[in-house]
C-alpha cells in the first residue's frame, strides 16, 4: 500500500470515532406465519388405497390454519383431478369447490372411475386431488395436494 492507502484508511477511522458511532444489535422481525399470506393448507385422504370393486369412494379432507395455527373458517378451495402431473378429469369429485367450517376443514368425495373389461390388469394410477385456495392470484397461489392410489380390476382367471 502507498502512503495514501495508509492516510485514507486513518482518515476513515478518525471519521468514525470523531461522530460517536456506535453498533446496535438488529433485531429480526416477528415471523408472520408459514406459507402463503399466511395460509397453512394440508390434505387427508380416507381411504388412499381404492380397487375396482364397483364404484369405491374416498373422504378427501382439506385442512387450512391461520398465521397463528388456529383454524381458518370460510376458506374457499377450487379442486382439480390430476394424473401423471396433466390436469385431467380421472373420476369424479362431489363437488369442484369446499370451504372450510369453524374447525377448517372441508371434505369432498372423490369416486373412482368405472371400469370396463378391456382394463383389467392395466397399470394402477396415481391420482392427486389438488386443492387451491380461492381468492389468490391463481398464478402464484400455492396449491395442495392428496394422492390417491386408484387399482383397476385384475386379469380374469379361466373357471376350471
Amino acid at each position: 500500500m502507498t502512503m495514501k492507502g495508509f492516510s485514507f484508511a486513518g482518515a476513515c477511522v478518525a471519521a468514525v470515532l470523531a461522530t460517536g458511532c456506535t453498533i446496535h444489535q438488529t433485531e429480526a422481525p416477528p415471523l408472520a406465519g408459514p406459507s402463503e399470506a399466511a395460509l397453512s393448507v394440508s390434505m387427508t385422504a380416507s381411504p388412499d388405497t381404492l380397487f375396482a370393486d364397483g364404484v369405491q369412494q374416498a373422504v378427501v379432507t382439506v385442512f387450512a390454519h391461520d398465521a397463528k395455527g388456529t383454524p381458518k373458517a370460510n376458506q374457499q378451495f377450487h379442486l382439480t383431478t390430476s394424473v401423471d402431473q396433466a390436469t385431467v378429469p380421472y373420476g369424479t369429485l362431489s363437488s369442484q369447490t369446499v370451504v372450510t367450517g369453524p374447525d377448517g376443514r372441508g371434505s369432498v368425495t372423490y369416486t373412482m372411475p368405472v371400469f370396463s373389461p378391456l382394463h383389467a390388469g392395466t397399470a394402477s394410477k396415481q391420482v392427486a386431488v389438488v386443492a387451491t385456495p380461492v381468492g389468490t392470484n391463481y398464478v402464484t397461489a400455492l396449491s395442495s395436494s392428496v394422492l390417491l392410489l386408484v387399482v383397476p380390476p385384475p386379469v380374469p382367471t379361466a373357471l376350471p
